[in-house]
């Protein structure tokens, strides 16, 4: 079964990261869960998310370093677990945004 993992520091508004909210929602209507990690807590994700962590703010002006650097650590976990079990999966990261609607 498929599930859609973000890691957003805002985590996504009709504004900001417009696609992200995009991608949630397409991911809401195949019934896939939506995981992440997220530096916001007002944002898309940490409000429609199925699983979505939110990184405390320790310092405003540090919530970019703060968020990624744990969504960093967060994703190594979570690839040697995977490796450490022999299970496969196939993990596609958005690495690209574009302006198109999921179809």
């Amino acid at each position: 079964s498929d599930c859609l993992c973000i890691f957003s520091v805002g985590g996504g508004t009709d504004t900001a990261s417009p696609n992200l909210v995009e991608a949630i929602k397409y991911a809401e209507s195949l019934a896939a869960p939506v995981i992440g990690v997220v530096g916001k807590a007002t944002g898309y994700a940490a409000q429609h998310g199925t699983a979505v962590l939110v990184i405390p703010t320790v310092a405003p002006e540090r919530i970019t370093a703060h968020s990624e650097s744990w969504q960093l650590v967060l994703d190594h976990l979570l690839v040697n677990a995977l490796a450490e079990s022999g299970a496969t999966a196939t993990i596609s990261p958005a690495v690209a945004v574009t302006t198109a609607s999921p179809k």
